[in-house]
């Protein structure tokens, strides 16, 4: 987040840990300008919508809350000014 906060590229894979299915992986992608953010379910048989998702956006966030950091994707393609929470790391 700070690297693209920067205007600099990066690339992270993030792979949370599962009790009970499968993997959900994110791939996230940083020109330093956009963000592309892909959700990857299709390992997780118990998942009712298996897929990809993809989303382009120019920033991301960070809110710490009192047991996690919650990041949301901000001025993402075709969402206008929503933002979405993408991902929580507990504290």
């Amino acid at each position: 987040m700070q690297r693209h906060n920067n205007g600099k590229g990066d690339y992270l894979m993030l792979i949370p840990p599962v009790i009970d299915g499968g993997y959900w992986i994110h791939d996230v992608h940083s020109d330093g300008r956009e963000i592309t953010w892909t959700i990857d379910n299709t390992r997780d048989g118990m998942s009712a919508e298996r897929g990809k998702k993809v989303y382009q956006c120019k920033d991301i966030s960070v809110i710490e809350k009192s047991d996690a950091y919650a990041y949301t994707l901000d001025k993402c393609d075709n969402l206008g000014d929503k933002s979405i929470p993408i991902f929580n790391i507990p504290k």
